[in-house]
Order: structure tokens, then C-alpha cells, then sequence
């Protein structure tokens, strides 16, 4: 077996197997002489079981990897394909991209940075952990797809971030009432939507005419992200009001047939991320529009649905989402205050006559 060696041009040491008969020098990206000799043993390992490498392993670019995740979430039809390109596409090419597959991993650390203080793409928005986590899952996932391949000779342990406390995740009464009286017309239309069912941005943003049925009394979708398909009644906390009025607007267009519920001018609404912040600013609130989802669970909760129906009716694929949202209820002020106020009349001998659910 040839040894590590060290090269004038390069801190790490190198290292030089037999691929098919020719030694193919390629650096090993450890400047430890012990640790570059056990990837090497590593490497010739694998070459020994008939693993899929080549001349070519460890050279090709870092897009080549990414590549083989986008192929493999189409093929998968996966879920999260859509988030997945746009990470790909904005953050993870545009940094590491160009690099050699055998060395991209090495600037983990320094894309960790540029991300944290907002240096990559056109927005230059700082990310957070959270987010950063989720582009991490994706190289992980390149390089296990890649060796598999053939195209890199190992995959690299990469660390996740501490991503902090969860949200509360729930909108009061009177904070979702001063948020709508802020918001525009079709903002407050759309909030309203999501306020009473949950289902999320994009789902509600798809709601076309063929999915109301004003006179048997229910609206439908399809969950985007899970494919979990829905039904929730109209008549309920003036959603077929929201309907109607939508409705008339629509049909009050005479020079074009538009059959999206919530548009501008015919055109489908793509984001209302402007108006809802300006609105929640207004009204002196913080929560963020997914905040929403965990409101309507936690209100169904509370009026005491069991959890089937709940996952029918806001498109949960698992009991267990309807569990982590029963424990946010378990932490609200509200809900803590109302705690201790049965335990202080239990304490005191008095009967408890709070209608907690």
C-alpha cells in the first residue's frame, strides 16, 4: 500500500491509489499524517469490495453530487422537492458548487458562517440555524447519494446546529381580530382561511372554484407538502362568507374566466408575506403565518375533536403532529394561569368550576 505524502503546493497530505491499475494521486484533505493513511487504508478497502470508484471519484464538482439529490426527490416524487431546488439553487451551488466533490465538504464550516451572517444570494438575508440544518440535510445527503455513485469516496460526518426553543405557535383571539382589522381585503380573506382550517400558505393560495361546493356546504384540497387530501365545512366561522365574497369579485371580471379562489386582477396570489407583516406590525403582533396552523389544531382541540377528524380536516398525516400541538396548548399563559388556578381551589377545598378541555 503507498504511504501519505506531502506535497510543496498543498498543507494536506496526498494520497495515491490503485484505481484499475494506475495510481490515481489525489489529495486526501487531512493535514494529519495518521488520519490521511487511515482514509487511504479506507479507501483501498473499498476498493477491494468492487465499490463503485473510478479515476474520476472525488473530482467531479460538488453540483455533480446535488444533482443526484434533485434526480432522486423527482423520481421519489418527494414532498419537499420544491424547498429542496430552491435551497440547491440559491445557496448551496452558488458557494460550493464549482468546488471538487472530494473537497467541498471542507468549507462546511465556512459556509455555516456565510450563511449566518447573510452572505449568500441576491437578498444577502442572514439565515438561521434552523434553516441552515435543512441545507445540511441535503449535502448529507448528496454525498451518501455520490458514493453510492462512485462519484466521492466517503461521506463526511457533518454536525447539526442547535436550532434554540420551539415558537409557542398560537394566535389569542384578540391578537388574530386586530391582525385582520390591519390587513387588506384579500389578506384578511386568506388569514381568515387559514385561521379556521390550518392548511398552509401555498395550499390555500391553489384553492380553485372546482373545490367549492357552495350548496353541498364544504371546501377541499389536497395538502401540498403531504398530499393529504381535506374537506372542512363552509359553514363555519364565516368561511362561506370569505367564499361568497370572493365569489363576487371573481365573477365581476367580465373580460377574463380567472378559477383561483384568491387572486389579483385574475393573476393567482403567490405571496403575501408584505401585507401580513405590515399588518401583524400594525397590530403589535409577532407571530409569523404558520402560526396560524398551530392555532386552528389547538382550537379544535379545544373543542373537543378527536384526533382523526382533526387530521382529516386540517391534512395531518400523523397523530403525532396533533400530540406536539396539544403540548403547545400545555404551555400557553393562558392555559398555565388556568392551571393554577383549579390546583389553588383544589388546595383550598373548593369545587373546581373551569370548563378546561
Amino acid at each position: 500500500m503507498a504511504k501519505p505524502y506531502k506535497r510543496k503546493d498543498s498543507r494536506f497530505w496526498w494520497i495515491a491509489p490503485t484505481i484499475n491499475g494506475v495510481q490515481v494521486p489525489q489529495s486526501s484533505g487531512e493535514t494529519d499524517y495518521d488520519r490521511a493513511e487511515r482514509k487511504l487504508k479506507i479507501l483501498e478497502g473499498k476498493l477491494a469490495a468492487n465499490a463503485p470508484i473510478t479515476a474520476r471519484t472525488d473530482r467531479d464538482s460538488f453540483a455533480s453530487l446535488l444533482e443526484l439529490v434533485r434526480t432522486d426527490y423527482k423520481i421519489k416524487k418527494n414532498r419537499s422537492l420544491y424547498d429542496t431546488e430552491k435551497r440547491i439553487d440559491k445557496a448551496l451551488i452558488p458557494f460550493m458548487g464549482h468546488l471538487p466533490a472530494g473537497k467541498a465538504w471542507l468549507e462546511i464550516d465556512n459556509y455555516i458562517l456565510a450563511r449566518q451572517n447573510g452572505e449568500i444570494g441576491k437578498r444577502q438575508r442572514k439565515a438561521s440555524n434552523a434553516t441552515i440544518n435543512r441545507e445540511l440535510a441535503i449535502v448529507r445527503r448528496a454525498y451518501r447519494l455520490g458514493e453510492r455513485k462512485g462519484l466521492v469516496s466517503h461521506v463526511p460526518h457533518i454536525e447539526k446546529l442547535p436550532e434554540g426553543t420551539e415558537r409557542d405557535g398560537y394566535y389569542l383571539p384578540g391578537e388574530f381580530q386586530s391582525v385582520l382589522a390591519n390587513a387588506e381585503p384579500l389578506v384578511r380573506n386568506i388569514l381568515t382561511v387559514a385561521y379556521t382550517t390550518g392548511w398552509r400558505m401555498r395550499s390555500i393560495f391553489r384553492l380553485q372554484w372546482s373545490q367549492v361546493d357552495f350548496i353541498g356546504g364544504f371546501v377541499w384540497q389536497t395538502e401540498r407538502k403531504n398530499e393529504k387530501a381535506t374537506r372542512w365545512p363552509l359553514d363555519t366561522m364565516g368561511l362561506r362568507q370569505v367564499f361568497e365574497e370572493q365569489r363576487r369579485l371573481t365573477d365581476s371580471m367580465k373580460d377574463r374566466i380567472c378559477p383561483f379562489v384568491f387572486h389579483r386582477n385574475g393573476k393567482p396570489v403567490k405571496s403575501i408575506r408584505g401585507s401580513f407583516k405590515k399588518a401583524c406590525k400594525a397590530a403589535k403582533v409577532s407571530h409569523v403565518f404558520h402560526d396560524l396552523r398551530g392555532t386552528a389544531i389547538v382550537n379544535l382541540l379545544e373543542a373537543g375533536l378527536d384526533s382523526p377528524t382533526i387530521m382529516n380536516m386540517v391534512g395531518l398525516k400523523s397523530e403525532r403532529m396533533v400530540i406536539h400541538y396539544a403540548k403547545k396548548r400545555g404551555m400557553r399563559e393562558d392555559r398555565l394561569k388556568e392551571a393554577g388556578k383549579l390546583l389553588e381551589m383544589r388546595l383550598k377545598g373548593k369545587p373546581a368550576t373551569s370548563g378546561t378541555t
